[in-house]
């Protein structure tokens, strides 16, 4: 899944506000690139009804904001 968000404040302040709100959500913060923009965690299991799901969220922040949602079966 991936998703784009308009912002109005400086990209620094943007990956700080993505990094607190990740964090808050209780995943692990794998790659934080303030110098390119980037943030990643690491890979986080769900369990659904039947099976569980390995979730990495992925950000970028550009001309926008990027977030990627990737979930793998187990």
């Amino acid at each position: 899944m991936l998703n784009h968000y308009s912002y109005l404040i400086p990209k620094d302040e943007v990956l700080a506000l993505c990094k607190r709100a990740i964090l808050k959500l209780d995943y692990e913060i794998d790659l934080y690139a303030p110098e390119s923009n980037i943030l990643t965690t690491k890979s986080r299991q769900m369990r659904s009804l039947l099976r569980r799901y390995d979730y990495v969220i992925y950000i970028h922040v550009g001309d926008k904001v990027n977030v990627h949602i990737s979930a793998n079966t187990n």
